[in-house]
Formats: structure tokens, C-alpha cells, sequence
């Protein structure tokens, strides 16, 4: 009975027939469509995000807290793919004599940073002129004082004698605003942009010059440990990314116990690309989900069309005998019959 109630369906209301499989496959295709593009481009989104990140995480070493183990806990951290230390030190003043003229500029810092800095990290130095490790001056810094390489600078380590040192090279930093900005600092003070005046040297001769100064003034100075994370873990998704870096950065400074605070810049740029996920989804939905809605009732309304005719048909069946569950399964087997030339269409 099944099979001669689907022949007949396909011989004498084939149009009817395709023509619901289509509207149901335009609808299906429409929503499948939608989800695919915006899976896809809330991935991108936070690709781009992670991509435009200078640094993950600035853990700032906080007052008392021994800077070495802020840094081998942070590294030890699951997740976390390179951690090296970087110190700060707040200088009163630079001041340089270069074609017989003496400049002076207003207070910076002085940064030590390992080694291999730039190497592991090798965004978030941009090299102007010279060369690429030793004393390293910002090129606002060079541009205030009139020096370029080979020149000689004087720096204010009150009460400490200045010190001089001989520019190696002229760099300028990608991020300076978070980069050169203290962690965790927040009400008036936020806002300001960063110093003009920097100086970058191996972390060893900082040590040398300015360990002093650290014993005499410990205020002037600081310590971060830069961290990079594996991307790899976090989701695709900017708002799962965005839970995950908040969740990690959490813990960090939970398993820190206080001696370090996280500057969390990475969960900063997902949290921009969050805003961006959840505006392209509601526009994609307002632009897609009436053409789904248009098909749908474009499908009810074929399938609508031969209601007359299929109570007609069912009545006949019940004249000759035929009992609910037969008709339910007559509707079944339609149902199947629209689903597998719906398969078809998408297939094709």
C-alpha cells in the first residue's frame, strides 16, 4: 500500500512534490549558509584579533615580590610558550651634546630587557638606524636630544651620579601605550599616553646601573615579566576566546597569591572583537533569516496548496478500510519521499 501510495505520488504529483523538497532545501540552505558564514568569519575575527595583540600578558612584579620567581611562575604556567623579564626604571631627566649644541629632555624610562628579547618577541621593536642590540634610543627620544649613533647621552639617576652611555641604535616600539604603561594602574592616572623619552638596554648593564638606584629609590622601579600564550587552545569564537583569557589570567594571579598582577592584553583585543563578533551576527541575521523565513512559508504554502486534495484521497482510503495508522503512514512515507528528493537537491 506504502509503495503504490508513493508511485502514485511521484506519477500524478511530482510538481508538488519537488516543489516542497525545494522550498524546504532553499530554507535549510539559507540557515546552513548563515551559520557556516558566520562561524567562519567569528573565527577570522579572532585570528585578526590575536594577530594585532603586541604581547599576551605584563605581569608587573608587585612591591616586595621577588621579580626571578614572579617570572619562573609565570613560565611554569600551562599555556604560557615563552616568559622573559623586563625592567623599568624611571630616569629624571636625559641630556646630550651633539654638533656643539647641549639639549635636554624631561624624565623616561630606562628599560632592561634579555637578550634574546627581540628574538622571542621580534613584533614589538621596530629598528629605525644602527644596530639592534646594546643602548638602544627611542627615535622621539633621538629627535628631542638631536642625536642619532655614535653620539653620547647623559642619564639622571639622582642621587646618583648621571651616567653616560653611547647610542647602538635608533628603534621605536609598535605598542608604546601598552607596552611602556604600568599594570593595573587605574582611576586619574590611566589615561596617561606614554613617555617620549626611552632608553632600552641589555638587562645585565641595567643591573649594573641601576641596581643602585633601585636600593636608594625603589619607587622609580618596576618589573614585568612579558608572556606570550599558545593561541592554539583558546576558541574560535571571540566571546569563548574572550572567557578563556580572562579565565587564564585569573588563575595566573590567583597561583601568584599577590606578588604579580596581570595586564591582560590579549583578553583586551577579544574583548573589541567580541563587540564586532556579536554586531556581524545580528546584521547577517537580519539580512539572512528573511529569505529562510521567505522560503519556509513559500514551502507551507505549496504543501498547503493540495490540502483539499490529500482529505479527499484520505477519505476515500477510509471508505475502503483503511485505518488511522495506515494514513499515518502513508503521511510518513510523503514526508520520507519530500526528505529524500529534498537530499537530492542539496546534493546536487
Amino acid at each position: 500500500m506504502v509503495v503504490s501510495w508513493l508511485t502514485g505520488l511521484v506519477l500524478h504529483r511530482r510538481g508538488r512534490v519537488l516543489a516542497t523538497a525545494a522550498g524546504i532545501a532553499i530554507a535549510v540552505s539559507l540557515i546552513a549558509a548563515i551559520g557556516s558564514f558566520l562561524s567562519g568569519s567569528t573565527a577570522a575575527m579572532t585570528q585578526r584579533a590575536l594577530a594585532r595583540v603586541p604581547l599576551d600578558w605584563q605581569v608587573e612584579a608587585q612591591a616586595g615580590a621577588n621579580p626571578v620567581r614572579v617570572r619562573s611562575a609565570v613560565a611554569r604556567f600551562p599555556g604560557v610558550r615563552s616568559a622573559l623579564l623586563v625592567d623599568y626604571v624611571r630616569a629624571g631627566g636625559f641630556s646630550a651634546r651633539a654638533n656643539g649644541v647641549e639639549r635636554a629632555a624631561s624624565s623616561g624610562l630606562v628599560l632592561g630587557i634579555p637578550l634574546n628579547y627581540r628574538r622571542v618577541y621580534p613584533g614589538e621593536l621596530r629598528q629605525f638606524i644602527g644596530a639592534r642590540n646594546g643602548v638602544l634610543l627611542a627615535q622621539q627620544t633621538a629627535a628631542n636630544l638631536g642625536v642619532t649613533v655614535g653620539d653620547t647621552i647623559s642619564v639622571d639617576r639622582a642621587p646618583l651620579r648621571p651616567v653616560r652611555l653611547r647610542v647602538d641604535g635608533v628603534i621605536d616600539f609598535t605598542a608604546p601605550q601598552q607596552l611602556l604603561g604600568p599594570v593595573g594602574v587605574t582611576g586619574p592616572a590611566a589615561p596617561r599616553p606614554p613617555p617620549d623619552n626611552v632608553v632600552v638596554l641589555p638587562a645585565a648593564r641595567w643591573h649594573r646601573l641601576f641596581d643602585g638606584l633601585a636600593r636608594a629609590r625603589p619607587a622609580l622601579v618596576r618589573h614585568q615579566v612579558h608572556a606570550e600564550l599558545t593561541h592554539a587552545t583558546l576558541p574560535r569564537d571571540p566571546a569563548g576566546a574572550f572567557a578563556a583569557a580572562q579565565g587564564l589570567a585569573k588563575n595566573l594571579e590567583t597561583r601568584l597569591a599577590g606578588s604579580g598582577i596581570v595586564g591582560n592584553n590579549l583578553s583586551a583585543a577579544l574583548d573589541t572583537a567580541r563587540g564586532d563578533s556579536l554586531y556581524a551576527r545580528v546584521a547577517f541575521l537580519f539580512l539572512g533569516l528573511p529569505g529562510a523565513l521567505l522560503a519556509a512559508l513559500l514551502t507551507i504554502t505549496v504543501a498547503g496548496a493540495g490540502a483539499d486534495n490529500r482529505r479527499r484521497e484520505q477519505a476515500l482510503l477510509r471508505a475502503r478500510g483503511a485505518t488511522v495508522a495506515s494514513l499515518t503512514r502513508l503521511a510518513v512515507a510523503e514526508a520520507t519521499l519530500v526528505a529524500y528528493q529534498t537530499v537530492l537537491g542539496d546534493g546536487r
